[in-house]
């Protein structure tokens, strides 16, 4: 069975967890809100695994990650929807992964729009066996009014992404800039 790690998996990408889960995966979703994984675990089929936990803390973080490779084996894929006030919790994930397994891991890294002026740029030191992709968040226009992408858009956007493999996606639209929200 593939094991996918989902940072951020309980809330805003919760349909990509019940995705993948669906979809034979055995999912990983780390996040601090127990409360919401407990509401998401009704709609998981099959073998999953919650940990709580805040990704700032990077030694909590990386004793944690070790202990999933350990006890689920290793990692297939990663999605990752981390803010950037936690700017060692992607170089602890992407190291601890690649120290522990030989074969490549997929990494799809959930970049907001506040990224729009760094599209396809990866500013982490990447392990050789991580096929990093960048899925950058934009906005809807809808007539002459802009919105944010709602859940399930975003969703759909990411599961896109997974399905097609692509270095760069954009989900929603990132111009005209000025007409975002």
């Amino acid at each position: 069975m593939k094991h996918a790690l989902i940072i951020g998996g309980t809330g805003m990408l919760a349909g990509v967890t019940i995705w993948l889960n669906e979809t034979g995966y055995f999912t990983t979703v780390l996040a601090r809100n127990q409360e919401r994984f407990s509401q998401l675990v009704k709609q998981l089929p099959s073998r999953h695994q919650f940990i709580s936990l805040d990704y700032k803390h990077t030694g909590d973080l990386k004793n944690k990650l070790w202990d999933t490779i350990n006890n689920n084996g290793k990692i297939d894929l990663v999605i990752a929807w981390i803010h950037l006030d936690a700017p060692e919790a992607i170089p602890t994930i992407l190291s601890v992964i690649a120290q522990n397994q030989k074969e490549n891991f997929q990494f799809f890294h959930i970049k907001g729009s506040s990224y729009r002026l760094k599209i396809g740029i990866n500013p982490f030191h990447l392990p050789e066996n991580c096929v990093y992709h960048d899925v950058q968040l934009g906005f809807k226009l809808e007539g002459n009014r802009a919105r944010w992408l709602t859940h399930e858009e975003i969703c759909a956007g990411v599961i896109t992404a997974i399905q097609t493999g692509k270095d760069h996606t954009i989900v929603g639209q990132l111009e005209p800039w000025e007409m975002q929200p």
